[in-house]
């Protein structure tokens, strides 16, 4: 099995093809010293399992630091939040963090309505999230 080395400015590719209702697309771009994930489009439970598959080679990394850009994520529902608490407490017990930037606000009504606004980082803008290690 190979190991994941994280190197800056590598892209992942896309996920292929369109998932859930509405469709899903991820871009992953391995920034210096962080994973940037940009998603486009509903996390809900068709997309979720493709959405863990493009990040689980992110948190293969002995210090997984991811920031999740959701400014385009038009709708979360349980299913996708209970991903995004997944992501973030394996982030946490692998000694890293998942950040959260440009939360869409039906998304943020929905993180402030679960109170898991307490528990993630959310952040005005990509940069807010990435100088914030």
């Amino acid at each position: 099995m190979n190991e994941y080395i994280p190197v800056p400015g590598r892209r992942r590719e896309p996920a292929a093809g369109p998932h859930g209702e509405l469709g899903l697309a991820v871009d992953i771009d391995e920034r210096e010293g962080h994973v940037l994930v940009k998603v486009r489009g509903v996390i809900d439970f068709w997309s979720a399992g493709p959405l863990q598959e493009q990040v689980n080679w992110a948190l293969q990394d002995r210090r997984p630091h991811l920031v999740f850009d959701l400014q385009e994520v038009t709708f979360v529902d349980s299913t996708g939040l209970g991903l995004l608490v997944s992501v973030h407490r394996r982030a946490e017990a692998g000694g890293g963090w998942l950040h959260i930037a440009r939360p869409d606000p039906l998304v943020r009504r929905v993180l402030e309505a679960t109170n898991l606004d307490r528990l993630f980082h959310l952040y005005p803008d990509v940069p807010a999230a990435e100088a914030d290690a």
